[in-house]
């Protein structure tokens, strides 16, 4: 039987072995297993005591989901905190989300995926004919850079069901949905469904720029853009780092146009400020322009 391996003898500093235990999803109890109790291990801080059974191993197709009333969230393992919100009538942006049949898409097209009513049917939260207010869907931050293996916990606030999901085609299902590619991985990821206070984590591992959306509300402009930058190795101008190209035969729905082409999501200003809030967004700030 191979003897234990020694802290000390890995060479790393209490944050180099944070960043490898949480790459490779090693939790507490199985690291004092395997190198008993060392220096490196003040690192995780907490115990394993109340830490889900799973460890923390987040999945990079499905992430890991926490039930708030069965789960806990690994202690140690979060870097950044994203809220998603549903807030009826007066929101941050007077006239955000358009209602019915003044959103387009990127290239014309009607941005409600769902057809011409709006997602869910003809009737308008607050009138018969879905032209009074529409409830703002959001996450907050709605922007957000983050370092290469950062991992970020979105957590529903309030009533609703949200999914953290990437632009990607591999969530298309024609005509309903059709997804332009707008993740620098080579596979599409999502979350199911998130409920009240319920948490989803997902470990960024990719560098560039991701837009993500909420399955049931994107037509609604529920989207958000993280950015993965190191400011130390990397030049924000380079190609990776620029916004995604509109895609003509898949574009975006007219509200996650709006929101994702918001000067405050340019990729160079989220790096800059490292978070946007949903507040600092300009929409619905001016009237459309028919001249």
């Amino acid at each position: 039987m191979t003897a234990p391996t020694d802290v000390d003898e890995l060479d790393l500093s209490d944050q180099e072995l944070l960043t490898v235990l949480k790459n490779h999803g090693i939790d507490r109890r199985t690291l004092m297993k395997l190198f008993g109790v060392g220096a490196g291990v003040a690192a995780l801080g907490g115990s394993a005591a109340g830490s889900s059974s799973r460890g923390n191993r987040i999945d990079e197709v499905y992430g890991a989901s926490y039930d708030a009333e069965l789960d806990t969230v690994p202690s140690g393992i979060v870097d950044h905190e994203v809220g998603m919100h549903v807030h009826p009538g007066d929101g941050a942006h007077e006239g955000f989300p358009p209602t019915q049949g003044e959103g387009e898409g990127e290239d014309g097209d009607q941005g409600d995926e769902d057809g011409e009513n709006g997602e869910d049917g003809d009737q308008g939260e607050d009138g018969e004919n879905g032209e009074d207010a529409v409830p703002e869907f959001f996450f907050d931050p709605v922007g957000l850079h983050v370092n290469l293996g950062d991992v970020v916990a979105f957590t529903t606030h309030g009533t609703g069901l949200h999914t953290i999901t990437s632009f990607h085609p591999k969530w298309n299902e024609p005509p309903v949905l059709t997804f332009p590619d707008r993740v620098p991985t080579d596979y599409g990821f999502s979350s199911p469904p998130i409920a009240t206070d319920d948490t989803w984590l997902y470990r960024f591992t990719t560098k560039g720029v991701y837009d993500l959306l909420c399955l049931p509300h994107v037509s609604f402009g529920m989207v958000m853009r993280i950015v993965v930058f190191d400011p130390e190795e990397d030049d924000v101008s380079e190609e990776r780092f620029s916004e995604p190209a509109p895609d003509s035969e898949a574009p975006l729905p007219g509200a996650a146009a709006t929101v994702l082409g918001d000067d405050a999501l340019d990729p160079e200003n989220v790096v800059d400020v490292g978070e946007v809030a949903w507040s600092a967004l300009s929409l619905g700030s001016t009237e459309s322009d028919d001249s």
